[in-house]
Protein backbone atom coordinates (compact mmCIF):
# COMPACT_ATOMS: atom_id res chain seq x y z
CA UNK A 1 0.00 0.00 0.00
CA UNK A 2 1.35 3.42 -0.98
CA UNK A 3 0.45 6.81 0.44
CA UNK A 4 -1.83 8.99 -1.67
CA UNK A 5 -2.59 12.71 -1.60
CA UNK A 6 -5.52 13.67 0.59
CA UNK A 7 -7.34 15.22 -2.36
CA UNK A 8 -7.62 14.86 -6.11
CA UNK A 9 -7.58 11.07 -6.15
CA UNK A 10 -10.40 8.55 -6.50
CA UNK A 11 -9.34 4.98 -5.59
CA UNK A 12 -12.81 3.71 -6.51
CA UNK A 13 -11.61 3.82 -10.16
CA UNK A 14 -8.01 2.66 -10.34
CA UNK A 15 -7.34 2.74 -14.09
CA UNK A 16 -5.43 0.27 -16.26
CA UNK A 17 -4.10 -3.07 -15.06
CA UNK A 18 -0.34 -3.65 -15.21
CA UNK A 19 -0.54 -5.65 -18.44
CA UNK A 20 -2.69 -3.03 -20.15
CA UNK A 21 -5.34 -5.57 -21.05
CA UNK A 22 -8.07 -4.53 -18.63
CA UNK A 23 -9.39 -1.21 -17.46
CA UNK A 24 -11.74 0.75 -15.24
CA UNK A 25 -12.11 -1.61 -12.24
CA UNK A 26 -15.01 -0.68 -9.97
CA UNK A 27 -16.52 -3.06 -7.45
CA UNK A 28 -15.38 -6.40 -6.03
CA UNK A 29 -16.76 -9.41 -4.14
CA UNK A 30 -14.64 -11.77 -2.06
CA UNK A 31 -14.91 -15.48 -2.85
CA UNK A 32 -14.95 -18.33 -0.30
CA UNK A 33 -11.55 -19.56 -1.54
CA UNK A 34 -9.94 -16.17 -0.85
CA UNK A 35 -10.11 -14.92 -4.42
CA UNK A 36 -12.13 -12.03 -5.82
CA UNK A 37 -14.62 -11.13 -8.52
CA UNK A 38 -13.99 -7.63 -9.89
CA UNK A 39 -16.16 -5.63 -12.28
CA UNK A 40 -14.15 -4.11 -15.13
CA UNK A 41 -16.51 -1.44 -16.42
CA UNK A 42 -14.64 -0.77 -19.65
CA UNK A 43 -12.09 -2.18 -22.05
CA UNK A 44 -8.43 -1.13 -22.11
CA UNK A 45 -9.49 1.93 -24.13
CA UNK A 46 -12.49 2.76 -21.94
CA UNK A 47 -14.95 1.27 -24.41
CA UNK A 48 -17.21 -1.79 -24.55
CA UNK A 49 -17.40 -4.54 -23.69
CA UNK A 50 -16.31 -4.59 -20.08
CA UNK A 51 -15.88 -7.83 -18.15
CA UNK A 52 -16.00 -9.42 -14.73
CA UNK A 53 -12.51 -10.57 -13.75
CA UNK A 54 -11.87 -13.53 -11.46
CA UNK A 55 -8.72 -13.31 -9.36
CA UNK A 56 -7.07 -16.18 -7.51
CA UNK A 57 -6.11 -15.87 -3.82
CA UNK A 58 -2.57 -14.89 -4.90
CA UNK A 59 -4.13 -12.07 -7.01
CA UNK A 60 -3.21 -13.74 -10.30
CA UNK A 61 -5.84 -13.45 -13.03
CA UNK A 62 -7.89 -16.62 -13.55
CA UNK A 63 -10.02 -15.19 -16.34
CA UNK A 64 -12.30 -12.42 -17.60
CA UNK A 65 -15.97 -13.16 -18.25
CA UNK A 66 -18.15 -13.77 -20.10
CA UNK A 67 -15.85 -15.36 -22.65
CA UNK A 68 -18.09 -14.07 -25.45
CA UNK A 69 -19.58 -10.81 -24.09
CA UNK A 70 -22.78 -9.38 -25.56
CA UNK A 71 -22.59 -6.37 -27.85
CA UNK A 72 -26.31 -5.50 -27.70
CA UNK A 73 -26.97 -4.15 -25.18
CA UNK A 74 -23.30 -3.38 -24.45
CA UNK A 75 -21.71 -4.73 -21.27
CA UNK A 76 -20.23 -2.12 -18.89
CA UNK A 77 -20.60 -3.69 -15.41
CA UNK A 78 -20.24 -1.54 -12.30
CA UNK A 79 -22.15 -2.96 -9.31
CA UNK A 80 -21.93 -6.65 -8.44
CA UNK A 81 -23.66 -8.97 -5.96
CA UNK A 82 -23.37 -12.74 -5.51
CA UNK A 83 -25.78 -15.35 -4.13
CA UNK A 84 -23.48 -18.28 -3.35
CA UNK A 85 -26.33 -20.53 -2.20
CA UNK A 86 -28.27 -20.21 -5.46
CA UNK A 87 -25.08 -19.88 -7.56
CA UNK A 88 -26.23 -16.63 -9.12
CA UNK A 89 -24.57 -13.27 -9.65
CA UNK A 90 -26.05 -9.87 -10.50
CA UNK A 91 -24.24 -6.99 -12.21
CA UNK A 92 -25.47 -3.53 -13.17
CA UNK A 93 -24.20 -1.64 -16.22
CA UNK A 94 -23.29 2.00 -15.56
CA UNK A 95 -21.85 3.84 -18.57
CA UNK A 96 -19.35 3.82 -21.39
CA UNK A 97 -16.26 5.20 -19.54
CA UNK A 98 -14.66 6.92 -22.53
CA UNK A 99 -17.86 8.83 -23.25
CA UNK A 100 -17.24 11.12 -20.25
CA UNK A 101 -13.87 12.33 -21.53
CA UNK A 102 -13.11 15.14 -23.95
CA UNK A 103 -13.66 14.99 -26.92
CA UNK A 104 -17.13 13.48 -26.57
CA UNK A 105 -20.72 14.01 -27.62
CA UNK A 106 -21.85 13.32 -24.06
CA UNK A 107 -22.02 10.50 -21.51
CA UNK A 108 -23.48 7.22 -22.76
CA UNK A 109 -25.41 5.77 -19.82
CA UNK A 110 -26.57 2.16 -19.64
CA UNK A 111 -30.00 0.92 -18.56
CA UNK A 112 -29.39 -2.81 -18.05
CA UNK A 113 -28.64 -5.25 -15.27
CA UNK A 114 -27.70 -8.89 -15.72
CA UNK A 115 -28.20 -12.17 -13.89
CA UNK A 116 -25.34 -14.67 -14.27
CA UNK A 117 -24.76 -18.35 -13.62
CA UNK A 118 -21.91 -18.28 -11.11
CA UNK A 119 -20.44 -21.65 -12.07
CA UNK A 120 -20.20 -21.03 -15.81
CA UNK A 121 -19.70 -17.23 -15.42
CA UNK A 122 -22.14 -16.71 -18.27
CA UNK A 123 -25.04 -14.24 -18.45
CA UNK A 124 -28.40 -16.02 -18.33
CA UNK A 125 -30.74 -13.00 -18.27
CA UNK A 126 -30.56 -9.30 -19.18
CA UNK A 127 -33.14 -6.82 -17.91
CA UNK A 128 -33.40 -3.42 -19.63
CA UNK A 129 -35.37 -0.82 -17.66
CA UNK A 130 -35.18 1.66 -20.56
CA UNK A 131 -33.38 4.99 -21.01
CA UNK A 132 -35.95 6.98 -19.01
CA UNK A 133 -35.66 4.97 -15.79
CA UNK A 134 -32.18 3.51 -16.15
CA UNK A 135 -29.56 6.25 -16.21
CA UNK A 136 -26.72 4.02 -15.08
CA UNK A 137 -26.65 1.27 -12.43
CA UNK A 138 -24.07 1.91 -9.72
CA UNK A 139 -24.20 -0.61 -6.88
CA UNK A 140 -25.75 -4.01 -6.18
CA UNK A 141 -26.27 -5.97 -2.96
CA UNK A 142 -27.84 -9.28 -2.00
CA UNK A 143 -30.47 -9.10 0.73
CA UNK A 144 -29.10 -11.83 2.96
CA UNK A 145 -30.47 -15.28 2.11
CA UNK A 146 -33.63 -13.99 0.44
CA UNK A 147 -32.47 -14.54 -3.14
CA UNK A 148 -33.21 -10.89 -3.87
CA UNK A 149 -30.62 -8.37 -5.10
CA UNK A 150 -31.08 -4.60 -4.93
CA UNK A 151 -29.55 -2.18 -7.44
CA UNK A 152 -29.62 1.61 -7.68
CA UNK A 153 -30.01 3.52 -10.95
CA UNK A 154 -29.02 7.12 -11.64
CA UNK A 155 -32.64 8.15 -12.16
CA UNK A 156 -33.36 7.77 -8.45
CA UNK A 157 -34.85 4.28 -8.53
CA UNK A 158 -33.81 1.31 -6.40
CA UNK A 159 -34.65 -2.02 -8.05
CA UNK A 160 -35.16 -5.37 -6.34
CA UNK A 161 -34.70 -8.48 -8.48
CA UNK A 162 -35.35 -12.14 -7.67
CA UNK A 163 -32.22 -13.94 -8.94
CA UNK A 164 -34.21 -17.16 -9.44
CA UNK A 165 -36.83 -15.31 -11.49
CA UNK A 166 -35.22 -12.16 -13.03
CA UNK A 167 -38.55 -11.02 -14.48
CA UNK A 168 -39.76 -10.49 -10.89
CA UNK A 169 -38.62 -6.88 -10.38
CA UNK A 170 -39.78 -4.33 -7.82
CA UNK A 171 -39.11 -0.57 -7.81
CA UNK A 172 -38.63 2.04 -5.06
CA UNK A 173 -38.56 5.69 -6.12
CA UNK A 174 -36.33 8.23 -4.37
CA UNK A 175 -36.91 12.01 -4.45
CA UNK A 176 -36.19 13.82 -7.74
CA UNK A 177 -32.53 14.72 -8.25
CA UNK A 178 -31.13 11.82 -6.25
CA UNK A 179 -29.10 9.07 -7.87
CA UNK A 180 -28.54 6.03 -5.64
CA UNK A 181 -24.91 4.97 -5.55
CA UNK A 182 -23.59 3.04 -2.55
CA UNK A 183 -25.80 0.41 -0.89
CA UNK A 184 -25.05 -1.23 2.45
CA UNK A 185 -26.99 -3.43 4.87
CA UNK A 186 -26.99 -3.35 8.65
CA UNK A 187 -25.38 -6.29 10.45
CA UNK A 188 -28.81 -7.87 11.09
CA UNK A 189 -29.80 -7.20 7.44
CA UNK A 190 -33.00 -5.45 8.46
CA UNK A 191 -31.97 -2.00 7.28
CA UNK A 192 -30.67 -0.87 3.88
CA UNK A 193 -28.65 2.34 3.61
CA UNK A 194 -28.42 4.07 0.21
CA UNK A 195 -26.13 7.04 -0.41
CA UNK A 196 -26.53 9.23 -3.49
CA UNK A 197 -24.03 10.00 -6.23
CA UNK A 198 -22.17 13.14 -7.22
CA UNK A 199 -19.25 13.63 -9.59
CA UNK A 200 -17.28 16.65 -10.73
CA UNK A 201 -14.67 15.81 -13.37
CA UNK A 202 -11.69 18.00 -14.21
CA UNK A 203 -13.11 20.49 -16.79
CA UNK A 204 -9.98 20.07 -18.91
CA UNK A 205 -10.56 16.33 -19.27
CA UNK A 206 -14.17 15.44 -18.56
CA UNK A 207 -17.70 16.76 -19.01
CA UNK A 208 -19.58 15.28 -16.05
CA UNK A 209 -20.50 17.83 -13.38
CA UNK A 210 -23.26 16.42 -11.20
CA UNK A 211 -23.96 18.03 -7.87
CA UNK A 212 -26.31 15.24 -6.79
CA UNK A 213 -28.57 15.42 -3.74
CA UNK A 214 -25.78 14.27 -1.34
CA UNK A 215 -28.39 12.56 0.83
CA UNK A 216 -28.43 9.20 2.62
CA UNK A 217 -31.65 7.16 2.65
CA UNK A 218 -32.64 4.37 5.01
CA UNK A 219 -35.05 1.55 4.12
CA UNK A 220 -36.70 -1.09 6.27
CA UNK A 221 -35.92 -4.41 4.56
CA UNK A 222 -39.43 -5.65 5.39
CA UNK A 223 -40.82 -2.82 3.27
CA UNK A 224 -38.75 -4.00 0.30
Amino acid sequence: MAEAPSGGNEPHHVGLSADGQSAIPDEFVTLPDGGFLVTMMGSATGGSPGRVAKLNPDFSLQGEYPTSPPTVPPLNPHGIAVDFKRRRMVTGDYLLPASTLIPTNGPVLRSTFRVWDLDSMEIISTYDVGPVDGAGFMDARMLGDTGVAILGSGEGIVYGVNVSNPSDVKEIYLPAGSGPHYIRLSSDERLAVVSTFFLDEDPAKGIVHLAGSRMVYFFDIVAL
